[in-house]
């Protein structure tokens, strides 16, 4: 497959996209030593002419500066990416020639990029000015940090949050913390357990070191799987409250993006999680899943939600044989395992009644089966 670029970009393209991510030069400098081009940012583009125009004039009015523009544009139909080259000339635009799905852009825009820090926007988003500054300044004073992300508002409703952190719970399901409440409480810069792709800011070693993506994921939940591999590899994930970004967020639910979802849920609390954690909570997965299939029935998505169960259930094998072939501490995996959250996901949208009494299920169930980290360690993880 031919990758193509736009003619305005200096920097040579490679004919095919590669197996596997490389090092940067600048890789294995002094610790404190940034290169003079600290950030790029990667846009993933598919079908976006409606909203990348004002993603990418937030970008490039940034009051930090970004050294490089990159949008991989996943084969879009409406024109996006001649939108792009036409309003703004000196950003470097990618053509994939066919949708390779969001892990396998991100890491291709990656790859092309050149600076230590990499920031991932969604085409739908839109970052205030000193966005770049605030995450720049949290994630350069924590060398252990491996990403940030920060705060996600909800575009055209002013004070409504979309996400005050991201998290994963007990059922492997990640979760935006604060959604659906106003930006009202003063919120601190914390520990999370993954940096929502929305809006980000990456450490390249961190993000080479575990290899990047997995692009078997294709599509949602990648960056889950990211930050739960680098907690594992012990890198850490902060939340930076002072940088705001507005997202065209839609909670509607349709039959392949709960494919994606579910089928890529299964395929993280087995890959990343340790040895035996389904069996300990298999009680509630069994009450979880009966409940999860009688609610997909309801809103006619049954079939995507067995098709993902199926699709998962094939690919055991291959999944199994990579985490076994991880030489990672157990300490560590369980460590990770038992700072998972009792939230309830945000794609269940039901009575206040049945969440309450999920939220209360998910909270029992932690209390009893599952150890807290320790009390002033400094390695916990806040609750949302």
């Amino acid at each position: 497959m031919r990758i193509t670029m736009s003619a305005n970009a200096t920097r040579p393209v490679n004919e095919t996209i590669p197996g596997r991510l490389r090092p940067f030069e600048g890789e294995g400098q002094e610790s404190g030593k940034m290169p003079r081009a600290v950030l790029s940012f990667v846009v993933v583009s598919y079908n976006s002419r409606g909203s990348i125009e004002a993603c990418l004039k937030s970008i490039t009015s940034q009051e930090a500066h970004p050294h490089e523009v990159i949008v991989v544009d996943n084969a879009s139909s409406d024109g996006s990416a001649d939108l792009v080259e036409a309003i703004f000339p000196e950003i470097c635009v990618l053509r994939t020639g066919r949708n390779l799905g969001f892990a396998a852009a991100a890491n291709l825009g990656i790859e092309k990029s050149s600076c230590e820090f990499i920031a991932l926007i969604n085409p739908d988003a839109r970052i205030e000015p000193t966005w770049s500054t605030e995450m720049l300044r949290v994630i350069t004073l924590h060398p252990r940090a491996g990403a940030v992300e920060s705060k996600i508002l909800v575009e055209g409703q002013p004070g409504l949050v979309n996400s005050r952190g991201s998290y994963v719970n007990l059922l492997g399901f990640g979760c935006a913390s604060g959604q659906g409440r106003l930006d009202i409480e003063e919120d601190q810069t914390k520990r999370t357990h993954y940096p929502s792709g929305a809006a980000c800011v990456l450490r390249r070693q961190a993000f080479l070191e575990v290899g990047g993506f997995d692009e078997g994921y294709f599509l949602y939940h990648e960056d889950v799987d990211l930050g739960l591999r680098m907690r594992i590899a012990d890198w850490f994930i902060l939340f930076v409250p002072q940088a705001k970004a507005h997202h065209r967020w839609k909670a509607y639910l349709h039959g392949e993006k709960l494919y994606y979802l579910e089928r890529n849920r299964w395929t993280t609390l087995l890959k990343d999680l340790p040895r035996g954690y389904l069996m300990r909570i298999a009680p509630l997965l069994l009450i979880a899943e009966m409940g999860l299939v009688a609610y997909f029935g309801s809103k006619g998505l049954l079939r995507a939600k067995m098709r993902a169960a199926l699709d998962f259930a094939s690919s055991i094998p291959t999944i199994d044989s990579v985490r076994h072939n991880s030489r990672v501490p157990q300490s560590r995996l369980v460590e990770i395992s038992n700072s998972l959250t009792a939230q309830v996901p945000d794609l269940i949208r039901t009575e206040s009644r049945i969440l309450k009494w999920a939220e209360l299920l998910l909270k029992h169930y932690k209390l009893a089966f599952f150890c807290k980290p320790p009390s002033g360690s400094g390695k916990s993880v806040e609750e949302p």
